[in-house]
């Protein structure tokens, strides 16, 4: 699955969102004032969303985080919840955890012993009960 790793300032006013895009356009810290302007909670991290899947946003977010160019501040970006500057940090596959690892692996081998189960009670059955 493909994740995105995406920060964010969401402020109520496009106005607002352009001054700021201006300001970090001129080199002022995008976390910085994430932290001082957005109203979302992740602006105590900077604006730091971390990573998540295509479809876990509303598509105008989704679209800039799955397709916009990595790096750039993109925005002002309108949604139900206002107007977002998005900063695409990175894309790509998702590894597994070492937790998921080892189900697939626990699932295949219980896949095989059951399989042999099932051989050895199918060759029990046609050789009746005295082989």
């Amino acid at each position: 699955m493909i994740k995105a790793h995406v920060r964010h300032i969401l402020v109520p006013d496009e106005q607002r969102c352009r001054e700021l895009k201006e300001r970090i356009d001129n080199g002022e810290d995008f976390a910085t004032l994430a932290k001082r302007f957005s109203h979302c909670p992740s602006g105590h991290h900077g604006g730091d969303l971390g990573e998540f899947g295509a479809g876990r946003m509303v598509p105008q977010f989704d679209e800039v985080a799955f397709e916009g160019e990595l790096n750039k501040v993109h925005g002002p970006v309108r949604t139900q919840f206002g107007y977002h500057l998005i900063e695409v940090l990175s894309r790509g596959e998702r590894k597994d955890s070492p937790i998921a690892v080892l189900r697939r692996k626990c699932q295949a081998s219980l896949r095989a012993c059951q399989a042999g189960l099932r051989s050895i009670l199918t060759l029990g059955r046609k050789s009746g009960p005295w082989g």
